[in-house]
């Protein structure tokens, strides 16, 4: 299973959930103000583990039963996450709608 992009976080646990995967969103909260990091492993950055391995895992195990919010990085919100290409693609967009 590949995820690409920012999905909401609850569209993507229903479709792991669909295909035998638990979502463990157990790393975003921890790292989410850290300069060091990049935006996008901020937003992004989840487990999806087998059901049937979860087990193998005690401290995701633990961190398995707590919801995966739909957050969105300030960053990203602000557009500072956004590359100059997708910001000259989205600015075009965004024109050609008037």
């Amino acid at each position: 299973m590949n995820f690409i992009g920012n999905a909401l976080k609850n569209h993507r646990t229903a479709n792991a959930n669909k295909n035998y995967f638990i979502p463990v969103d157990c790393v975003r909260a921890k790292i989410w103000n850290d300069d060091l990091i990049y935006v996008y492993y901020k937003q992004n950055l989840m487990f999806f583990v087998k059901k049937d391995k979860l087990e193998n895992f005690p401290a995701l195990l633990s961190e398995a039963s707590r919801p995966c919010l739909d957050w969105v990085h300030p960053e990203l919100y602000k557009g500072h996450g956004l590359t100059p290409s997708f910001k000259i693609i989205i600015k075009n967009m965004i024109l050609s709608l008037y």
